[in-house]
C-alpha cells in the first residue's frame, strides 16, 4: 500500500477494504481521493481546496469510466511483484506528472487497474502562491517530458491544446506576459476561478515554450 503523507483515510474500514482486494490477479487498486468540504481553508489557500474538490475528487462511477486517465498514486494497493521496480520513473527528478507517466505505462502494458470505493482525504493545503509555483514547475517538468519523449507528445490537454495552437505562438507568448500577473491576483484571491487557472496554465506553457 501506497499512501501520501498528507492524507487520511475517510472511513474506518479503510484498511479492510484494502485487505479484501488481496488476492493473486491483484496488480492495481486506487481508492481516490477526496476533500473534506465542511472544513474551510484560510483565504491564502482556497485555490488548491477548490481545485481538489472541482479536479481531484472524482466519484467512482467516473473513475470507472476512464480507469487510467483518472488515477493518482496518493492512496493506492499494489502487487510489486507484477509491476515495475522502481515502480516510478526514477528519470524524472522535478516535481510532477509522475502519476501520468505510470498510469501510461500501466495502461500500454496491459495492466489491470481496479478503482474502488476507499477514500482518503487530503488534508494539507498548500497557499494558493505556492500551489502556483509548483503548478508552474510542473509545467517545466512537462514539457522536459514530453521533449525528451519520457511522455507523449500531447500527453495532457495543455500540451496538446498547445500543440494544436502553435501557430499562434507568438500571440500567446505576448498575452502570456501582460495577463499572467492579472491571473495570478484572481488566483490567490479568496474566490478564485478554476477556469482563468487553466488558462494561467496555458499560458504558462506559451511562455517557456
Amino acid at each position: 500500500m501506497i499512501l501520501d503523507c498528507d492524507v487520511i483515510p475517510k472511513k474506518s474500514d479503510f484498511i479492510t477494504k484494502y485487505i479484501n482486494e488481496i488476492s493473486e490477479n491483484l496488480e492495481f487498486v486506487y481508492g481516490g481521493i477526496s476533500y473534506n468540504e465542511n472544513i474551510k481553508p484560510n483565504n491564502d489557500a482556497v485555490l488548491r481546496w477548490k481545485y481538489g474538490i472541482k479536479r481531484e475528487a472524482i466519484t467512482l462511477e467516473k473513475r470507472l469510466q476512464e480507469p487510467f486517465r483518472h488515477l493518482l498514486t496518493s492512496n493506492i494497493l499494489i502487487n510489486k511483484e507484477k509491476l515495475r521496480n522502481p515502480l516510478f520513473n526514477e528519470s524524472i527528478t522535478m516535481y510532477g506528472y509522475e502519476d501520468l507517466e505510470l498510469a501510461i505505462w500501466l495502461k500500454r502494458h496491459n495492466k489491470s487497474v481496479k478503482h474502488i470505493d476507499n477514500y482518503v482525504y487530503h488534508i494539507n493545503l498548500e497557499t494558493s502562491e505556492k500551489f502556483i509555483l509548483k503548478t508552474e514547475e510542473a509545467l517545466q517538468n512537462l514539457k522536459q517530458l514530453e521533449n525528451n519523449r519520457i511522455l507523449p507528445k500531447g500527453s495532457t490537454q495543455i500540451s496538446s491544446t498547445y500543440n494544436k495552437s502553435i501557430f499562434l505562438k507568438p500571440i500567446f507568448k505576448k498575452l502570456s506576459y501582460f495577463l499572467l500577473k492579472k491571473i495570478k491576483s484572481n488566483l490567490t484571491s479568496k474566490n478564485p476561478n478554476l477556469l482563468l487557472f487553466d488558462l494561467y496554465k496555458l499560458l504558462y506553457f506559451f511562455k517557456i515554450s
